[in-house]
């Protein structure tokens, strides 16, 4: 085992260890709220669901371009079992399911990935744009700035994104493996970037897709009787949904809980409430996630690739 991964599997274990730790200390506070407030619990597991069966047809929609159709139950299973594959390792979700496509639909990697970076780089737009409008419009003309760090991070990541749908998508010359690879690559993304429709699609629904999970949290603090407002949290979300976007560790254990809590408590609420409505959205989440996601698994178990995607690039 080399240094890196020692420290990598002994950070998430701390972690791990610390949030135990924090519910076990809460934990009355936390079983009274789920077990006296069942319809509210109800209302994030649903409102999870939904959000993230709209990652999965934004999944469909993204690759239809490219003359892939999943079943229904496929596209559940990008859904719902790329973040309980997530939840083991880091982008084990994405691993997977882009071998299993390899495997089953012949998808090849390189188109994978161009998918993959559409649905990432028109979710960081609408994220961001969505970031902005709300601090401008809603808190920084009545004299709120609470938000400034975030409005100065929303225009920079925009403009990035922005930069990237518009630079030059040139072939390069040359024959070998990683020639071709990259040329597979750009010839993807020309065909994706060309499909104004489908963008405009994609952003549609990740924008409801923010509206979603922004309720959502909304009703995670209330569930804790912290009484958010919906602006309030539109205006800080798409920061925590920009860090999900990088699964740096193991469901991104610790991370977000933290830029939740910082988020909310510029919003003027406490920190501690915020850690703690964070980690009881995960404790929804994952169960929610390991229900669906297990079924999907062992619906689909005979044609799921559970080893990594080596050698799954284009030959």
């Amino acid at each position: 085992m080399n240094i890196r991964k020692a420290l990598y599997i002994g950070i998430t274990i701390l972690l791990f260890a610390v949030i135990i730790y924090f519910l076990m200390i809460n934990r009355a506070i936390i079983m009274e709220k789920i077990i006296h407030r069942p319809r509210l619990v109800l209302w994030i597991a649903l409102l999870f669901s939904l959000s993230r069966i709209l990652e999965g047809y934004k999944f469909q929609i993204a690759s239809s371009p490219l003359g892939l159709r999943l079943s229904f139950s496929e596209i559940m299973a990008v859904a719902f079992c790329v973040p309980m594959y997530n939840v083991f390792m880091p982008y084990g979700g994405i691993v997977t399911n882009m071998a299993y496509l390899k495997k089953e639909r012949d998808f090849s990697a390189t188109n994978f990935l161009m998918v993959s970076t559409v649905k990432l780089l028109t979710a960081t737009l609408v994220n961001c744009i969505a970031g902005i409008a709300v601090l401008w419009f809603v808190f920084f003309r009545r004299g709120e700035y609470f938000g400034r760090y975030f409005f100065a991070i929303y225009i920079m990541i925009a403009i990035m994104v922005f930069i990237l749908f518009l630079l030059p998508r040139r072939g390069v010359a040359g024959s070998g493996r990683w020639h071709r690879i990259l040329n597979s690559a750009i010839e993807a993304w020309d065909v994706l970037i060309r499909r104004r429709g489908l963008l405009y699609l994609m952003l549609i629904l990740q924008g409801a897709s923010l509206l979603l999970i922004t309720y959502r949290y909304v009703l995670v603090f209330r569930l804790l009787s912290v009484d958010v407002t919906y602006m309030g949290m539109l205006a800080v979300i798409p920061a925590t949904n920009l860090l999900n976007s990088f699964n740096i560790i193991p469901g991104n254990l610790g991370l977000r809980e933290l830029v939740l809590s910082l988020s909310v408590r510029m919003l003027g609420f406490d920190l501690v409430k915020g850690a703690l409505s964070s980690m009881v959205d995960r404790i929804i989440l994952t169960v929610v996630t390991l229900i669906i996601g297990g079924y999907l698994h062992l619906r689909l178990g005979h044609k799921i690739v559970t080893q990594k995607a080596r050698g799954s690039y284009d030959k």
